[in-house]
């Protein structure tokens, strides 16, 4: 976008050019003032609306948690008696032992019908071995039906909480089928401690819903309640269905409690808030209509329009029919000027040399003149400046490598170990060799990957165990040039921080990867050893993004690690990614990969290709 207004910019005129100017002053202060003045009061006004509307969650959440609640305790001398303890236990088929004993505690369950005969319309018990109990005022149990194929009652066995249901239909009952929520009490067996039986308390559909909507017709707002773990709602009959779909669409993305929460539905907007009720994952949800804040919000963006309009139509003249006249000199500046933007030098011949327009045509020609000169040799002094940093950093590492291999070969040779010397000297000369020869810092991937066998051969002669590595190598990139030094570093600290020669193949494992992806040449070293803590990959992320430059002091014990860093961008600049991330479960992954522009080809090879070892 930047770039498009850039190129924009130097093909307008300068006619064009003040008219946006006086666009952007006549106009931009009104756009600003009038989105920054909807933003503070859509915020206000809708932090205000949540305030309340919390206040009022907590309140009618209470009524229905103490309603359910004291519901519940109702049954707690049902639930002990004795005689309920004893039907509990009564086999199916001892028909005269459950009509003996439930005409004991029948009374109970009466008392509690009878206090709360308008919203409790009946009372079921259900239990293991599939004795069925059901007592109400109004209604009788149909003895034909079978629970345990019901979609709702079918699952209440293995209850072990007290549950809250949606809308569902009882159709045990004789005639129509009621429409009732649900509060199921486990009950356990005295006996055993195991939940055995099922109190299904029936709790009239309506008489929920009108708990939900008290006072909130008064106020345009609306009450719910949704379960998050079904997707459930219990609202009015009357319910927009595009309405319950969008709101349990915003509800199911797992806002925090107490928070606004902005949806649409058709061409409405509405603000939301729940707060959570202890029985299973019910929420009570509150919300209303932005259309009283929007229609104002509308208004002022009509009227805001138009003075805009009428600035647009003001600039015009000015820009256009005016300065149409004033401008008129400056066509050939102008023509010319564009020839530049396509590299073309061609200068501007004017009669009057000395007046404004002349000094400004010679002055701008002999700018872009210098400037380009300029830019040429600011551009070879960085490339120089860049590859002499490039090679001290590099000269850095060949000192600290030399000197603890030369004590390792003095150790072996101390011991008249000539095999072992031999190898290290001459894995030793080429790796010196590799480092000294002048190539400006760069070689084969193969040469680096030949450097790096080299220096895994030393290490097992100094460590006296041999690292398991395996390789992973696309044969296509083999001869890709890359910088020297590239890779190894990264095995160095692999086995520097997460080896020691106690850990065998099974435990301690490096994979060094290379090959080609859509993004570029893609580099990839793994270990499976004690992992990088989280405090010193923040550390690294951080050196990252300063192109590895830190001034942090565990750098200055670790130097390695910021010298392999700072040589990548030096080298490559913006166009090398890196991403350093734990190997779980033990371990570390650094990946880095090489932009397409910086290499020399690209690929994906089959998997069938690849150097596996």
């Amino acid at each position: 976008m930047r770039q498009w207004i850039n190129g924009r910019r130097g093909t307008l005129s300068l006619k064009s050019k003040l008219f946006l100017l006086l666009i952007a002053i006549s106009v931009l202060p009104s756009v600003v003032v009038f989105t920054s003045s909807q933003h503070y009061m859509f915020r206000s006004n809708t932090q205000y609306s949540i305030s309340i509307s919390n206040q009022y969650l907590r309140t009618v959440s209470s009524d229905i948690v103490t309603y359910l609640q004291n519901l519940t305790r109702s049954f707690d001398p049902l639930i002990v008696d004795y005689d309920f303890q004893q039907f509990l236990q009564a086999a199916r088929d001892d028909y005269s032992a459950q009509a003996r004993l439930s005409a004991r505690f029948r009374p109970l369950i009466d008392h509690i019908l009878q206090s709360r005969n308008q919203h409790l319309t009946g009372v079921l018990y259900l239990d293991r071995s599939n004795k069925t109990l059901y007592e109400s005022y109004d209604h009788s149990l149909n003895f034909d039906y079978s629970f345990a194929d019901d979609p709702y009652y079918g699952t209440i066995p293995g209850t072990e909480s007290v549950t809250l249901s949606s809308i569902h239909s009882a159709s045990y009952v004789l005639g129509s089928p009621l429409e009732v929520v649900s509060l199921v009490i486990p009950i356990a067996d005295f006996r055993t401690g195991d939940y055995s039986a099922w109190l299904v308390l029936e709790i009239e559909s309506g008489f929920l819903r009108g708990k939900l909507n008290e006072n909130a017709a008064d106020s345009g707002s609306n009450l719910l309640l949704f379960n998050s773990g079904t997707g459930e709602l219990i609202a009015n009959s009357g319910q927009d269905p595009a309405l319950s779909e969008q709101l349990r669409t915003s509800l199911a993305s797992d806002p925090a409690e107490g928070e606004a929460i902005l949806f649409q539905a058709g061409r409405t907007n509405y603000e939301a808030a729940y707060r959570s009720i202890s029985y299973g994952d019910w929420k009570l949800v509150w919300f209303a209509s932005l259309e009283t804040l929007t229609s104002g919000v509308k208004h002022s963006l009509r009227v805001m329009i138009l003075v805009a309009s009428l600035s647009v139509l003001a600039a015009s003249f000015i820009a256009f029919p005016v300065m149409k006249i004033v401008f008129r000199p400056l066509t050939h500046l102008k023509m010319s000027i564009r020839n530049l933007s396509r590299g073309v030098f061609l200068p501007v011949t004017v009669r009057h040399q000395n007046d404004e327009i002349g000094f400004l045509v010679q002055t701008f020609n002999k700018m872009l003149v210098d400037l380009k000169q300029l830019e040429k040799e600011v551009g070879d002094s960085r490339n120089k400046e860049k590859e002499r940093e490039l090679l001290q950093l590099q000269a850095q590492i060949n000192p600290h490598f030399l000197f603890n291999t030369l004590e390792t070969i003095e150790s072996y040779a101390y011991r008249s170990e000539p095999d072992a010397v031999g190898s290290m000297v001459q894995s030793v000369s080429r790796i010196m060799r590799y480092n000294i020869r002048k190539d400006g810092g760069w070689a084969a991937l193969r040469e680096e990957l030949d450097y790096i066998r080299d220096y895994l051969r030393i290490h097992a002669f100094r460590s006296g165990a041999e690292a398991a590595v395996e390789w992973d190598i696309d044969p296509l990139c083999l001869e890709e040039p890359v910088m020297k030094l590239s890779v190894q570093p990264f095995v160095e600290n692999a086995l520097k921080y997460g080896w020691n020669p106690n850990l065998g193949p099974d435990r301690f494992r490096i994979r060094i990867r290379a090959g080609f992806t859509a993004e570029g040449l893609e580099f990839q070293v793994t270990d499976t050893g004690e992992g990088t803590p989280m405090e010193i990959r923040d550390k690294i992320e951080r050196m990252e993004e300063r192109l590895g430059i830190s001034e942090d002091p565990y750098f200055q014990s670790h130097t390695g690690i910021q010298n392999i860093y700072r040589r990548f961008f030096l080298a490559y600049g913006d166009r090398v990614r890196f991403e350093m991330k734990p190997n779980l479960p033990h371990g570390t992954t650094v990946r880095w990969t090489i932009r397409k522009e910086s290499i020399r080809g690209s690929g994906t090879p089959a998997e069938g290709n690849r150097i596996l070892s």
